[in-house]
């Protein structure tokens, strides 16, 4: 019994801190990303078939970001699977693939970066502000994570302006938990399975206007600002 209140005691007085970032970057390059935002949604509302003069404007294919190392315990397995199902049924999109590769590249990126072809813009790791700039560029970040600590990347990503479309799992409810207070937000921005992780992206990739319109109007990247150092600084006083 004493070890067990010893335990009780410890655990009242513990808590988990958070890594903090420096998001000068990504703001910074979120806020030069807001030009594009605006320049999609100028005239447009929830449709995603805008009019202008009887001639249908050309939208911009929704852009998704994969920022995660270039190992198993991502599973992009997974990931690019789905990818290559979505183009095959025709679906328009672009992808940029980040992180660092690894020594072994995983079999299925090196198939699927030859089928998606040309709906890639980028592939391969970047640093400093031309990460931030590329991560700005995106619409939605995503993640198929095995294993995960905090989710840099995905706070980084949020943090310069994407949606993120994440697993129910790790470190990621409680990363969005300030954004997704309802069951009905964490149905939109967590998924459950494979299965629904492909419809979210099949809806997302076909309705890229409602998506951009989410981002500017929620602004996730507010909910970011409690990794920031200011904030977890006082937390180790």
């Amino acid at each position: 019994k004493s070890s067990e209140l010893l335990v009780q005691k410890v655990r009242d007085k513990a808590c988990v801190i958070p890594i903090g970032f420096k998001f000068d970057l990504f703001n910074d390059a979120r806020k030069s990303s807001e030009k594009f935002l605006n320049e999609n949604n100028s005239n447009s509302s929830n449709s995603d078939s805008d009019c202008n003069n009887s001639e249908t404007k050309k939208i911009k294919p929704i852009r998704i970001v994969w920022p995660h190392r270039w190992q198993s315990d991502k599973d992009p397995e997974t990931f690019f699977s789905i990818m290559v199902t979505l183009a095959e049924e025709g679906l328009d999109f672009e992808l940029c693939v980040l992180g660092k590769p690894a020594r072994e590249i995983p079999e299925i990126m090196t198939k699927s970066k030859e089928i998606l072809g040309s709906k890639i813009v980028n592939w391969g790791y970047k640093t400093g502000k031309e990460y931030a700039d590329t991560l700005a560029s995106c619409d939605i970040v995503v993640s198929t994570a095995l294993q995960e600590t905090q989710g840099l990347a995905v706070i980084e990503a949020i943090t310069s302006g994407c949606e993120p479309l994440l697993p129910n799992r790790l470190s990621y409810p409680e990363v969005l938990s300030e954004s997704c207070k309802t069951d009905e937000l964490k149905k939109v921005y967590l998924f459950q399975n494979t299965a629904d992780l492909r419809k979210k992206l099949r809806w997302i990739i076909k309705n890229p206007n409602r998506v951009r319109n989410r981002i500017k109007e929620r602004k996730m990247w507010e909910d970011m600002k409690r990794f920031s150092w200011e904030s977890v600084t006082p937390q180790f006083e």
